[in-house]
């Protein structure tokens, strides 16, 4: 389980790398996907080590930290819920639009890397 655990929490450090090679370059709807990858594998790392078993397959912040047993403050749980909307317009644009405000894009980002920070302080 450790090398599965190091897997999730490993590839979500990549991905909020990746998130800051693209805000860097003005791609903001896919900082947003970016951010929302991040979480989801810090929270399936979480929900690993608390469950001892593979994480669900899903894209659901807010189902994955309930199941991760983490205990989240009301504000960070709307943010995972602010972050769904923009995973769902990144991978079926046709669904929904939503276009990330330029002015929310850094304080968004900074969210991220603070909330995974803390995922993985817990574990």
């Amino acid at each position: 389980m450790d090398k599965l655990i190091s897997y999730w929490l490993d590839s979500a450090e990549e991905d909020i790398l990746t998130a800051k090679v693209l805000l860097d370059n003005g791609r903001l709807l896919s900082v947003m996907f970016y951010c929302h990858l991040a979480l989801e594998k810090g929270l399936k790392g979480a929900y690993v080590k608390t469950k001892g078993e593979n994480a669900p397959k899903t894209h659901n912040l807010l189902y994955l930290a309930k199941a991760s047993g983490l205990f989240f403050e009301n504000k960070r749980l709307e943010f995972l819920g602010v972050l769904m909307t923009y995973q769902i317009t990144g991978r079926y644009p046709d669904i929904q639009n939503y276009e990330p405000e330029l002015d929310k894009i850094e304080e968004y980002f900074e969210k991220t890397k603070e909330i995974l920070a803390w995922i993985k302080q817990q574990l």
